[in-house]
Parts: structure tokens; C-alpha cells; sequence
């Protein structure tokens, strides 16, 4: 309708710049799912809000970060993870973050991880990072993230973090 009304040309550029806001705003809001295990399924895991009769594991609270993590959108993953944590009944003693969605990190995101891992162990929850890819666990190496989790806090799968670091 915009195009009938204005001609093409600024019809076009309206629908461009319409879509880059959406995709910004789309991507600085990126969706966190909580997880549990599917019953009678070993390593299967998914969102509890669709699949509200898999099984929660006591003490642990699993997220897995649905789309990019950058600038951006740090704060609101950071700030997401704590509510999260926080909602959380009993109160978990591990938190894993499943980001195979995750790309890449940029400076912000990574001291992001930091904050949030220092957050998280002064209250006496250790953070644990899945299946996130090595790109990004190299650049999270460089800007000393790994240092602060420690080298044994990042895991192929969420069952090897499990049986790593079960609940206290």
C-alpha cells in the first residue's frame, strides 16, 4: 500500500529500513529457553514451556541462549540469566548455558560472561558453558573468561557438564 501511495523508490526504502529495525530489534532480544530432560530419552533436552512434562533436575538450572550474543544484547541475556536464577525454586548450585546458537563474542559480550560468572559464584553457583563453539571459546580464552570459569567449566553436552558438576 506504502508503494501506491509514495511511488517505488521510497516505498522501498521504507521496507528496508523497517526490516533492519526488525532484525535489530529481533536480535538484541535474543530467547533463552530453560531446559529439562526428556523423560526416557538419555541426552535429549528441551524447552520446558513447550514440553512442560520433561523432567527439571534438582539444583540445576539449564538455559540455552536462542540467537546471537553481542553487544547489544549482553545486558539483556545477563539480566535474563539473573531473573532466571533467581525464579528458581530451590535457588540452583549450577547454572549451564547451552550456546551452540552463539557465533561469536565481542568484548561487551565477554565481559558480560565475566560479570555474570563472578555474580554467580559469589552467591555459590557455578557457571558452566555447553556446547559453544571454538571460535568463541578462543576469543572467550583472550579476554580472560575461561580464566575466571576455569578451564573445566566448559563441556561439549549438557550430560557431561551433569556428570561433571552435579548439584551440590
Amino acid at each position: 500500500m506504502d508503494v501506491l501511495a509514495l511511488d517505488v523508490l521510497p516505498g522501498l526504502a521504507i521496507g528496508v529500513v523497517s526490516m533492519i529495525l526488525l532484525v535489530i530489534y529481533y536480535a538484541s532480544r535474543p530467547h533463552m529457553a530453560v531446559l529439562a530432560r526428556a523423560p526416557g530419552r538419555p541426552g535429549v533436552y528441551g524447552d520446558v514451556e513447550r514440553h512442560p512434562d520433561y523432567e527439571r533436575i534438582p539444583g540445576v538450572l539449564i538455559l540455552r541462549l536462542e540467537g546471537p550474543f553481542f553487544y547489544a544484547n549482553a545486558a539483556p541475556v545477563r539480566d535474563r540469566i539473573k531473573y532466571l536464577v533467581g525464579a528458581a525454586d530451590p535457588t540452583p548450585s549450577v547454572v549451564i548455558v547451552e550456546g551452540g546458537a552463539v557465533a561469536w563474542l565481542d568484548i561487551t559480550s565477554a565481559d558480560m560472561l565475566l560479570q555474570l560468572a563472578r555474580l554467580l559464584h559469589s552467591a555459590g553457583i557455578d557457571l558452566l558453558l555447553v556446547d559453544w563453539r571454538r571460535p568463541v571459546v578462543d576469543l572467550a580464552r583472550r579476554a580472560g573468561v575461561v580464566d575466571e570459569l576455569g578451564p573445566d567449566k566448559i563441556f561439549r553436552t549438557v550430560d557431561e557438564a551433569l556428570t561433571a558438576r552435579a548439584p551440590r
